[in-house]
Protein backbone atom coordinates (compact mmCIF):
# COMPACT_ATOMS: atom_id res chain seq x y z
CA UNK A 1 0.00 0.00 0.00
CA UNK A 2 1.30 3.47 -0.85
CA UNK A 3 2.05 5.89 1.95
CA UNK A 4 -0.70 8.49 2.50
CA UNK A 5 0.06 11.97 1.21
CA UNK A 6 -0.97 15.38 2.50
CA UNK A 7 -2.79 17.30 -0.22
CA UNK A 8 -3.23 21.08 -0.06
CA UNK A 9 -6.80 22.22 -0.66
CA UNK A 10 -5.46 25.78 -0.85
CA UNK A 11 -2.24 25.82 -2.90
CA UNK A 12 0.91 26.48 -0.91
CA UNK A 13 1.95 29.33 -3.22
CA UNK A 14 -1.33 31.14 -2.44
CA UNK A 15 -1.02 30.70 1.32
CA UNK A 16 2.63 31.79 1.16
CA UNK A 17 1.49 35.28 0.14
CA UNK A 18 0.32 35.69 3.76
CA UNK A 19 3.56 34.64 5.47
CA UNK A 20 4.40 36.97 8.36
CA UNK A 21 6.83 34.93 10.48
CA UNK A 22 10.28 33.37 9.91
CA UNK A 23 10.59 29.89 8.45
CA UNK A 24 7.58 30.31 6.14
CA UNK A 25 5.00 30.50 8.92
CA UNK A 26 1.87 32.54 9.45
CA UNK A 27 -0.91 33.01 11.98
CA UNK A 28 -4.01 30.80 12.08
CA UNK A 29 -7.31 30.95 13.93
CA UNK A 30 -8.95 27.56 14.53
CA UNK A 31 -12.73 27.97 14.82
CA UNK A 32 -13.17 24.46 16.21
CA UNK A 33 -11.06 25.15 19.30
CA UNK A 34 -11.28 28.95 19.33
CA UNK A 35 -7.49 29.30 19.43
CA UNK A 36 -4.76 31.28 17.67
CA UNK A 37 -1.49 29.66 16.66
CA UNK A 38 1.54 30.02 14.39
CA UNK A 39 1.91 27.31 11.76
CA UNK A 40 4.08 26.49 8.76
CA UNK A 41 2.46 27.15 5.41
CA UNK A 42 3.69 23.77 4.19
CA UNK A 43 1.48 21.85 6.63
CA UNK A 44 -1.56 24.17 6.62
CA UNK A 45 -4.79 23.68 4.66
CA UNK A 46 -3.99 20.02 4.01
CA UNK A 47 -5.97 16.78 4.18
CA UNK A 48 -4.58 13.29 3.84
CA UNK A 49 -5.21 11.77 0.39
CA UNK A 50 -7.74 14.53 -0.31
CA UNK A 51 -7.64 14.14 -4.11
CA UNK A 52 -7.04 10.41 -4.26
CA UNK A 53 -9.06 8.69 -7.01
CA UNK A 54 -9.66 4.99 -7.58
CA UNK A 55 -7.17 3.30 -9.82
CA UNK A 56 -4.86 0.34 -10.18
CA UNK A 57 -1.66 2.38 -9.95
CA UNK A 58 -0.44 5.35 -7.91
CA UNK A 59 -0.19 7.27 -11.17
CA UNK A 60 -3.90 6.78 -11.85
CA UNK A 61 -4.92 7.59 -8.27
CA UNK A 62 -3.00 10.88 -8.28
CA UNK A 63 -4.27 12.07 -11.66
CA UNK A 64 -6.36 14.87 -10.19
CA UNK A 65 -3.57 16.20 -7.99
CA UNK A 66 -1.24 16.36 -11.00
CA UNK A 67 -3.84 18.28 -12.99
CA UNK A 68 -4.19 20.78 -10.15
CA UNK A 69 -0.41 21.15 -9.99
CA UNK A 70 -0.26 22.02 -13.69
CA UNK A 71 -2.91 24.72 -13.28
CA UNK A 72 -1.28 26.09 -10.13
CA UNK A 73 2.11 26.28 -11.84
CA UNK A 74 0.43 28.17 -14.67
CA UNK A 75 -1.28 30.82 -12.53
CA UNK A 76 1.16 31.18 -9.60
CA UNK A 77 3.57 33.66 -11.25
CA UNK A 78 0.67 35.72 -12.61
CA UNK A 79 -1.15 35.95 -9.27
CA UNK A 80 2.08 36.78 -7.44
CA UNK A 81 2.75 39.57 -9.92
CA UNK A 82 -0.82 40.92 -9.67
CA UNK A 83 -0.62 40.94 -5.88
CA UNK A 84 2.29 43.40 -6.05
CA UNK A 85 0.93 45.74 -8.73
CA UNK A 86 0.43 49.36 -7.73
CA UNK A 87 -2.73 51.33 -8.65
CA UNK A 88 -3.15 51.82 -12.38
CA UNK A 89 -3.81 49.75 -15.50
CA UNK A 90 -2.13 46.36 -15.85
CA UNK A 91 -1.85 44.16 -18.91
CA UNK A 92 -3.47 40.75 -18.53
CA UNK A 93 -3.62 38.45 -21.54
CA UNK A 94 -6.75 36.51 -22.46
CA UNK A 95 -4.85 33.30 -21.75
CA UNK A 96 -3.90 34.47 -18.25
CA UNK A 97 -7.46 35.63 -17.58
CA UNK A 98 -8.87 32.25 -18.66
CA UNK A 99 -6.38 30.37 -16.48
CA UNK A 100 -7.14 32.52 -13.42
CA UNK A 101 -10.90 32.09 -13.96
CA UNK A 102 -10.42 28.30 -14.07
CA UNK A 103 -8.27 28.45 -10.94
CA UNK A 104 -10.94 30.45 -9.07
CA UNK A 105 -13.70 28.05 -10.15
CA UNK A 106 -11.77 24.98 -9.02
CA UNK A 107 -10.48 26.60 -5.83
CA UNK A 108 -14.04 27.41 -4.77
CA UNK A 109 -15.21 23.82 -5.30
CA UNK A 110 -12.20 21.86 -4.02
CA UNK A 111 -12.08 23.02 -0.39
CA UNK A 112 -13.78 21.26 2.57
CA UNK A 113 -16.16 24.23 2.98
CA UNK A 114 -17.66 23.18 -0.38
CA UNK A 115 -16.96 19.44 -0.52
CA UNK A 116 -18.22 18.60 2.98
CA UNK A 117 -21.75 19.98 2.41
CA UNK A 118 -21.77 18.35 -1.03
CA UNK A 119 -20.92 15.00 0.55
CA UNK A 120 -23.56 15.46 3.27
CA UNK A 121 -26.09 16.24 0.55
CA UNK A 122 -25.14 13.08 -1.35
CA UNK A 123 -25.69 11.03 1.82
CA UNK A 124 -29.12 12.64 2.29
CA UNK A 125 -30.04 11.92 -1.34
CA UNK A 126 -29.02 8.27 -0.90
CA UNK A 127 -31.61 7.99 1.89
CA UNK A 128 -34.38 9.99 0.23
CA UNK A 129 -37.21 7.73 -1.08
CA UNK A 130 -38.33 10.24 -3.68
CA UNK A 131 -34.86 10.78 -5.07
CA UNK A 132 -34.35 7.00 -5.19
CA UNK A 133 -37.59 6.60 -7.14
CA UNK A 134 -39.41 4.67 -4.42
CA UNK A 135 -42.05 7.23 -3.41
CA UNK A 136 -44.44 7.07 -6.37
CA UNK A 137 -45.95 3.63 -7.23
CA UNK A 138 -46.80 4.52 -10.84
CA UNK A 139 -43.38 5.92 -11.72
CA UNK A 140 -41.69 2.99 -10.00
CA UNK A 141 -43.81 0.51 -11.97
CA UNK A 142 -43.04 2.16 -15.31
CA UNK A 143 -39.31 2.30 -14.62
CA UNK A 144 -39.07 -1.24 -13.25
CA UNK A 145 -40.85 -2.61 -16.30
CA UNK A 146 -38.49 -0.62 -18.51
CA UNK A 147 -35.73 -2.76 -16.99
CA UNK A 148 -37.56 -5.89 -18.12
CA UNK A 149 -39.47 -6.86 -14.96
CA UNK A 150 -42.37 -9.05 -16.12
CA UNK A 151 -44.21 -9.70 -12.84
CA UNK A 152 -47.71 -8.59 -11.95
CA UNK A 153 -48.55 -5.09 -10.74
CA UNK A 154 -48.99 -6.56 -7.26
CA UNK A 155 -45.49 -8.02 -7.39
CA UNK A 156 -44.09 -4.67 -8.55
CA UNK A 157 -45.77 -2.89 -5.64
CA UNK A 158 -44.56 -5.51 -3.18
CA UNK A 159 -41.02 -4.99 -4.49
CA UNK A 160 -41.32 -1.21 -4.09
CA UNK A 161 -42.61 -1.49 -0.54
CA UNK A 162 -39.86 -3.96 0.37
CA UNK A 163 -37.13 -1.70 -1.01
CA UNK A 164 -38.72 1.34 0.64
CA UNK A 165 -38.80 -0.41 4.00
CA UNK A 166 -35.19 -1.53 3.59
CA UNK A 167 -34.05 2.04 2.98
CA UNK A 168 -36.15 3.62 5.74
CA UNK A 169 -35.16 1.07 8.39
CA UNK A 170 -31.50 1.12 7.38
CA UNK A 171 -31.53 -2.57 6.46
CA UNK A 172 -30.08 -1.48 3.12
CA UNK A 173 -27.75 1.52 3.20
CA UNK A 174 -26.35 3.28 0.17
CA UNK A 175 -23.06 4.89 1.13
CA UNK A 176 -21.81 7.48 -1.36
CA UNK A 177 -18.05 7.50 -1.82
CA UNK A 178 -16.22 10.51 -0.40
CA UNK A 179 -14.79 10.93 -3.90
CA UNK A 180 -18.24 11.87 -5.23
CA UNK A 181 -17.69 15.49 -4.22
CA UNK A 182 -14.73 15.59 -6.61
CA UNK A 183 -17.25 15.24 -9.44
CA UNK A 184 -18.22 18.88 -8.86
CA UNK A 185 -14.83 20.05 -10.09
CA UNK A 186 -15.45 19.40 -13.79
CA UNK A 187 -18.72 21.40 -13.87
CA UNK A 188 -16.90 24.13 -11.93
CA UNK A 189 -14.50 24.60 -14.81
CA UNK A 190 -17.01 24.09 -17.61
CA UNK A 191 -19.74 26.34 -16.20
CA UNK A 192 -18.13 28.86 -13.88
CA UNK A 193 -14.95 29.71 -15.78
CA UNK A 194 -16.69 31.32 -18.81
CA UNK A 195 -18.97 33.26 -16.45
CA UNK A 196 -15.97 34.74 -14.66
CA UNK A 197 -14.05 35.43 -17.87
CA UNK A 198 -16.88 37.57 -19.22
CA UNK A 199 -17.39 39.72 -16.13
CA UNK A 200 -15.76 42.86 -14.77
CA UNK A 201 -12.53 42.33 -12.85
CA UNK A 202 -10.85 44.81 -10.55
CA UNK A 203 -7.76 44.47 -8.42
CA UNK A 204 -8.40 46.20 -5.12
CA UNK A 205 -5.38 47.27 -3.09
CA UNK A 206 -5.40 48.52 0.48
CA UNK A 207 -2.73 50.12 2.61
CA UNK A 208 -4.91 50.24 5.70
CA UNK A 209 -4.38 48.13 8.81
CA UNK A 210 -5.05 45.25 9.36
CA UNK A 211 -4.99 44.34 5.69
CA UNK A 212 -6.60 41.18 4.35
CA UNK A 213 -6.99 37.73 5.87
CA UNK A 214 -7.88 34.56 3.94
CA UNK A 215 -10.24 31.80 5.03
CA UNK A 216 -10.27 28.13 4.11
CA UNK A 217 -12.87 29.06 1.46
CA UNK A 218 -10.72 31.56 -0.45
CA UNK A 219 -13.24 32.32 -3.22
CA UNK A 220 -16.32 33.89 -1.66
CA UNK A 221 -19.61 35.17 -3.04
CA UNK A 222 -21.75 38.05 -1.87
CA UNK A 223 -25.13 39.21 -3.16
CA UNK A 224 -27.58 41.92 -2.15
CA UNK A 225 -29.27 39.32 0.08
CA UNK A 226 -26.03 38.47 1.87
CA UNK A 227 -23.68 35.53 1.46
CA UNK A 228 -24.57 33.75 -1.77
CA UNK A 229 -24.72 30.00 -2.25
CA UNK A 230 -22.06 27.99 -4.01
CA UNK A 231 -24.19 27.82 -7.15
CA UNK A 232 -24.61 31.59 -7.28
CA UNK A 233 -21.88 32.63 -9.73
CA UNK A 234 -24.43 33.31 -12.47
CA UNK A 235 -26.84 35.21 -10.23
CA UNK A 236 -27.54 38.84 -10.97
CA UNK A 237 -25.67 41.20 -8.67
CA UNK A 238 -23.34 38.57 -7.27
CA UNK A 239 -19.85 39.71 -6.26
CA UNK A 240 -16.94 37.25 -6.22
CA UNK A 241 -13.86 37.95 -4.12
CA UNK A 242 -10.48 36.24 -3.76
CA UNK A 243 -7.68 37.66 -1.56
CA UNK A 244 -4.29 37.43 -3.28
CA UNK A 245 -2.18 38.88 -0.46
CA UNK A 246 -2.60 40.96 2.71
CA UNK A 247 -2.86 44.01 0.45
CA UNK A 248 -4.57 42.88 -2.75
CA UNK A 249 -7.79 41.09 -3.71
CA UNK A 250 -9.41 40.19 -7.00
CA UNK A 251 -12.97 41.52 -7.13
CA UNK A 252 -15.41 40.30 -9.81
CA UNK A 253 -18.88 41.78 -10.42
CA UNK A 254 -21.62 41.00 -12.93
CA UNK A 255 -20.94 44.22 -14.86
CA UNK A 256 -19.67 43.82 -18.46
CA UNK A 257 -16.02 42.95 -18.91
CA UNK A 258 -13.66 45.88 -18.47
CA UNK A 259 -11.55 47.30 -21.31
CA UNK A 260 -8.43 47.41 -19.14
CA UNK A 261 -7.78 45.64 -15.86
CA UNK A 262 -6.95 48.23 -13.21
CA UNK A 263 -5.53 48.19 -9.70
CA UNK A 264 -7.67 50.50 -7.53
CA UNK A 265 -8.03 51.71 -3.98
CA UNK A 266 -11.82 51.47 -4.16
CA UNK A 267 -14.32 49.48 -6.28
CA UNK A 268 -15.73 51.32 -9.31
CA UNK A 269 -19.27 50.95 -8.02
CA UNK A 270 -19.05 50.79 -4.22
CA UNK A 271 -22.00 48.80 -2.92
CA UNK A 272 -20.61 47.87 0.46
CA UNK A 273 -21.66 49.60 3.69
CA UNK A 274 -18.18 49.49 5.23
CA UNK A 275 -14.62 49.64 3.84
CA UNK A 276 -14.30 46.96 1.19
CA UNK A 277 -11.39 45.29 2.99
CA UNK A 278 -13.48 44.98 6.16
CA UNK A 279 -16.27 43.28 4.19
CA UNK A 280 -13.79 40.89 2.58
CA UNK A 281 -12.33 39.98 5.97
CA UNK A 282 -15.76 39.52 7.49
CA UNK A 283 -16.79 37.21 4.62
CA UNK A 284 -13.49 35.29 4.76
CA UNK A 285 -14.17 34.54 8.43
CA UNK A 286 -17.87 33.70 8.08
CA UNK A 287 -17.45 31.40 5.07
CA UNK A 288 -14.54 29.42 6.48
CA UNK A 289 -15.33 25.95 7.76
CA UNK A 290 -12.52 25.90 10.33
CA UNK A 291 -9.41 27.99 9.63
CA UNK A 292 -8.65 31.66 8.97
CA UNK A 293 -5.08 32.62 7.99
CA UNK A 294 -3.24 35.94 8.25
CA UNK A 295 0.19 37.50 8.31
CA UNK A 296 -0.08 38.59 11.95
CA UNK A 297 -2.14 37.60 14.96
CA UNK A 298 -3.33 41.19 15.29
CA UNK A 299 -4.84 40.97 11.79
CA UNK A 300 -6.92 38.00 12.92
CA UNK A 301 -7.91 39.62 16.19
CA UNK A 302 -9.03 42.79 14.40
CA UNK A 303 -11.11 40.70 12.01
CA UNK A 304 -12.59 38.71 14.88
CA UNK A 305 -13.96 41.95 16.32
CA UNK A 306 -15.95 42.49 13.10
CA UNK A 307 -17.86 39.24 13.68
CA UNK A 308 -20.87 38.78 15.93
CA UNK A 309 -19.70 36.67 18.90
CA UNK A 310 -22.40 34.10 18.15
CA UNK A 311 -20.92 33.52 14.67
CA UNK A 312 -17.20 33.59 15.41
CA UNK A 313 -16.85 29.81 15.65
CA UNK A 314 -19.62 28.83 13.27
CA UNK A 315 -18.67 26.16 10.71
CA UNK A 316 -20.04 27.10 7.29
CA UNK A 317 -19.87 23.39 6.40
CA UNK A 318 -22.63 22.55 8.91
CA UNK A 319 -25.79 22.67 6.86
CA UNK A 320 -28.64 24.96 7.89
CA UNK A 321 -31.74 22.69 8.09
CA UNK A 322 -34.13 25.27 6.59
CA UNK A 323 -31.82 26.10 3.68
CA UNK A 324 -31.01 22.45 3.11
CA UNK A 325 -34.71 21.54 3.01
CA UNK A 326 -35.16 24.00 0.13
CA UNK A 327 -32.09 22.64 -1.66
CA UNK A 328 -33.32 19.06 -1.31
CA UNK A 329 -36.74 20.02 -2.65
CA UNK A 330 -35.10 21.53 -5.75
CA UNK A 331 -33.12 18.31 -6.18
CA UNK A 332 -36.34 16.28 -5.92
CA UNK A 333 -38.04 18.52 -8.49
CA UNK A 334 -35.21 17.95 -10.97
CA UNK A 335 -35.34 14.23 -10.21
CA UNK A 336 -39.11 14.15 -10.86
CA UNK A 337 -38.65 16.01 -14.12
CA UNK A 338 -35.98 13.56 -15.32
CA UNK A 339 -38.17 10.58 -14.45
CA UNK A 340 -41.18 12.10 -16.15
CA UNK A 341 -39.11 12.64 -19.27
CA UNK A 342 -37.86 9.04 -19.28
CA UNK A 343 -41.23 7.43 -18.56
CA UNK A 344 -43.37 9.78 -20.66
CA UNK A 345 -45.69 10.47 -17.71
Amino acid sequence: MNRARKHHYIPEFHLAQFIGEPFRRFHVYDKKWGKFSVRPVATSATVEDYYLLSGATADERLTLERQFALLENRVAPVLKWLSKCEPGAVGLSDEDRDAIAGYMAILHARVPAYRSPAQARAVAMARDPEYLGLADPITFRVELRAFGFAGTDEEVEATRLKWLDDVETGHVAITPSARMSLLALTPAVEKVRPILVGRRWELLRTGEWPGLVIGDQPVTLLSSQGLAGSAGFANQGVQVMMPLSPRTALYVTDAPRERLLEVKRQPTRPSLKEPWWATLNRIAWLTSSRYVFARRRGDLQATELLIDPADRRRDIGVLDPAIEARVMERIRERSRARRAGRSGL
